[in-house]
């Protein structure tokens, strides 16, 4: 009973402030118009020749105020308004090697951005599903690798740098993970969620063609729970078992999957 009632209060109180925001642009809007109206009626002769330029600049500063509210206002822009990214990926490259069920092979290379200063430290996670835990190596020996607390279906960890990096430096990190799945629980695909600002991503899987059946498949989600894809295609492995996908500037929030068909079991 009491949620009901603070939902509804919750209702109320945003939809009062979207709509005493609605009548404050109005008001604004019918101020400006007004101020314009009676500028012109006192020098409109003397400004007439630039009626034209005037109106122009007018109209585009109050569409631009317009959209300046509308974003301040509307939660799809605000989703990362707060959040303090400390590098962007300029390249990520994942590369999942489901050749040998004794040793299965998943890389991460990144090339990381600083956008501020201080910066010691790269946060990843994973969710792997098959028989043993994986087996997390940096390429640079001064790198140490942290497990963090985990987080819904995630595996965290933290990875150190042994030093601290100031904006505009790069960095190329590579990560190893070595696992194996001689039960064959793992699932049959690849995933990555945009959760950060990426400017080039590569998804590359080789796969047995003991352990396929028929093409891949590219899907790209809105969220991580979401249901529906807003992009599907079929990509063929090649001869040596491998598919390629690449994506200039992938979407924030958007999850991108590989995924493919176990071969049948036979009676």
């Amino acid at each position: 009973m009491l949620n009901s009632i603070k939902k509804i209060l919750e209702s109320v109180v945003s939809k009062g402030i979207y709509d005493l925001i609605k009548y404050l642009l109005l008001t604004l809007i019918v101020g400006i118009a007004g101020l314009f109206y009676n500028f012109f009626a006192l020098h409109g002769k003397y400004l007439l020749p630039y009626a034209i330029v005037i109106t122009f600049i007018a109209a585009v500063t109050i569409c631009l105020l317009i959209l300046l509210i509308y974003k301040e206002n509307n939660p799809i822009f605000n989703i990362y308004k707060k959040t303090d990214f400390q590098y962007i990926l300029l390249e990520k490259d994942l590369f999942y090697d489901y050749t040998n069920l004794d040793c299965i092979k998943y890389e991460k290379k990144v090339k990381l951005k600083m956008l501020c200063n201080n910066v010691d430290r790269f946060y990843d996670k994973y969710n792997w599903t098959g028989d043993s835990n994986p087996i997390i190596t940096s390429s640079n020996q001064m790198h140490e690798i942290v497990p963090t607390p985990k987080r819904d279906s995630y595996n965290t960890f933290e990875v150190y740098f042994g030093r601290t990096y100031k904006k505009g430096d790069v960095l190329d990190l590579k990560l190893s993970f070595i696992m194996e799945d001689k039960g064959r629980k793992a699932d049959t695909a690849v995933s990555t969620t945009i959760d950060e600002p990426i400017r080039n991503l590569k998804i590359k899987i080789k796969v047995c063609e003991d352990y396929r059946e028929g093409p891949a498949n590219a899907s790209i989600y809105p969220v991580i729970d979401g249901r529906h894809s807003i992009y599907y295609e079929k990509k063929y492995f090649d001869n040596d078992g491998v598919i390629e996908w690449e994506t200039k500037n992938p979407e924030m929030l958007t999850r991108y999957s590989l995924t493919w068909n176990p071969p049948k079991q036979k009676n």
